[in-house]
């Protein structure tokens, strides 16, 4: 538990530093600790068993790309794998190097953001545990996806495209969320959303799919511990859109939100959808709010989505209960040890 500490004690403290060196010491110690974990967050294990499946055999390059191998992970990781396997690295270390790559993005956000200090309380709060750490893959997605829609003033730039295609390719089970996200959200969207949700879950291992995330636990609050969250975030999420943000109680974006709590409630595995949508959102309002500027009550508002999301996190942590082939989280271990 003192790893975790030690590190939320000198990330907290960047805040009170000089401005300039805000992005860049912040990302390093981001960096340090996310990157050079070792065997920490459940999936971490599964993760790295998956990426070495991933090498391309040049004899035989086709069957990489077919029936489940070519849906077993993303091309992002088979490129990846391939590489530092014919470098002859450890694929151990690919992740130290999608750990390294999110934080020049976090570095890039924290630098450009209207409130260096509230992004990266944000950073510290929901992007230091769970996406980075255990759903690794979709974490990568997620923070590539707000670098790309929220850092490039022109989003039809070429690096922004680039990044956004990027983010589109790294996480399959994300693409409906990373195809609306630079959409304006309407029924015509909404009807995409639906379609590319059902294209993506006929094409994946649904057997698999629906063994980890049983479907017929319709009470959301008895399921994985996200009950109470989806309830939770969908009000608090409706509030901060209308109290901070100054938008409709019925926005397009609440009610897309509250399309994903109900079918969620009745269909468990898009809890991930959920989420990520939440976190984008967040993460990318955060980035673009001039917060010194609004009132007191609007700022405890703003903090208490990634605060509660925090202690959530921390809670699953506590009650995780080890399993084979699974990592853990405490106590934290480093690679550089």
């Amino acid at each position: 538990m003192l790893p975790y500490l030690v590190y939320y004690f000198f990330a907290f403290s960047i805040i009170f530093l000089p401005s300039k060196i805000k992005p860049l010491l912040f990302s390093i110690l981001w960096f340090v600790f996310i990157g050079f974990r070792d065997g920490i967050g459940v999936d971490y294990f599964s993760t790295i068993k998956t990426i070495e499946r991933q090498v391309i055999d040049f004899n035989d390059i086709a069957i990489s790309f077919q029936g489940y191998n070519f849906f077993d992970a993303e091309i992002v990781y088979k490129i990846f794998a391939t590489v530092f396997s014919n470098l002859g690295i450890n694929i151990l270390f690919i992740l130290t190097f999608i750990a390294f790559i999110e934080s020049i993005m976090i570095y890039l956000l924290i630098k450009t953001a209207r409130n260096k200090n509230l992004i990266i309380i944000i950073v510290l709060l929901i992007f230091s545990l769970h996406y980075p750490m255990n759903a690794i893959r979709q974490g990568f997605c997620l923070i590539s996806l707000i670098f790309a829609n929220n850092y490039f003033h022109d989003r039809l730039s070429i690096k922004a495209q680039f990044i956004y295609i990027f983010s589109l390719i790294s996480h399959y089970a994300s693409m409906p969320i990373v195809l609306i996200s630079r959409l304006k959200i309407n029924v015509k969207v909404i009807t995409l959303f639906i379609v590319s949700i059902l294209v993506i879950y006929k094409l994946l291992d649904i057997d698999t799919l629906t063994s980890r995330y049983s479907i017929d636990q319709i009470d959301a609050f008895t399921f994985k511990g996200n009950g109470l969250k989806l309830y939770l975030f969908t009000f608090l999420f409706i509030l901060f859109n209308r109290y901070v943000l100054n938008k409709n109680f019925f926005d397009s974006e609440n009610l897309f939100l509250f399309l994903l709590f109900i079918t969620t409630i009745n269909f468990n595995p898009f809890f991930r959808l959920y989420f990520f949508f939440l976190y984008y959102k967040i993460i990318s309002e955060c980035y673009k709010l001039d917060y010194s500027s609004i009132s007191g009550l609007k700022k405890i508002i703003t903090l208490l989505i990634p605060i509660l999301l925090f202690v959530f996190e921390w809670q699953e942590i506590f009650r995780f209960q080890p399993c084979s082939d699974c990592g853990d989280w405490l106590p934290y271990k480093s690679i550089l040890k």
